[in-house]
């Protein structure tokens, strides 16, 4: 993320807290990103935010800002959750309502655990109307995000309505651009940031330029 015009700091990453997926520790995150002199720092494992208070403990001691989160798993109806493919969004708390509301939001994506801890949208309609999404900020996420795959599946104005309706739910939405230098049949990385920039640009919203960070270095 662009802080400040030339400074850049993380919006997703991932610790040993996601399972079989990362390595690094929280504290050893924050080391390196006090290397690097970020500013902020985002944590945002798969499913939990069991790292949230190393996040912020660490952070503080390093003058960076922390910002905890999650990559969550979202799919579109828990009716039959057999069924229902899952897909991913980024959610971060920058403020201590958002924080209270982050911990509510992951609290329940485990009342509803199957096989993953999961909410759908009809949760976070609910949750909205409820005033329980304020300080949080969602981002779109990776190529297994939801908004990506309905792109990718579905065309752009399907994938525009998704953004807008998370744009009707959360105080901030970003729409997340990442570069991977990944090449095969099924995706298409400049396609996918091409498309991604223009549904941003018609609906006024800011873009994040993220790294899937899953390692120290």
């Amino acid at each position: 993320l662009s802080y400040g015009g030339n400074i850049y700091w993380s919006v997703h990453t991932h610790s040993e807290y996601s399972v079989k997926d990362a390595m690094g520790s929280v504290k050893s995150i924050v080391d390196r990103a006090a290397e690097l002199n970020y500013p902020g720092l985002a944590l945002t494992d798969h499913g939990n935010i069991a790292g949230a208070v190393e996040l912020y403990q660490n952070c503080m001691e390093n003058g960076i800002k922390p910002f905890p989160g999650c990559e969550m798993y979202l799919v579109e109806s828990r009716i039959d959750k057999r069924k229902e493919k899952r897909y991913h969004f980024g959610v971060l708390a920058y403020t201590t309502e958002g924080y209270r509301n982050l911990v509510n939001l992951v609290n329940l994506s485990h009342q509803n655990f199957y096989r993953y801890p999961i909410v759908d949208l009809a949760d976070l309609a609910d949750l909205a109307s409820a005033g329980r999404l304020k300080g949080l900020v969602v981002t779109t996420g990776c190529y297994f995000g939801y908004v990506t795959q309905t792109l990718i599946n579905e065309g752009r104005a399907e994938a525009r309505r998704i953004v807008k309706a998370f744009d009707g739910w959360f105080d901030h939405v970003f729409v997340e651009i990442q570069k991977h230098c990944i090449h095969n049949e099924d995706q298409d990385e400049d396609w996918n940031a091409d498309q991604l920039m223009k549904i941003a640009d018609e609906l006024g919203l800011h873009i994040v330029l993220g790294q899937d960070s899953h390692y120290v270095h």
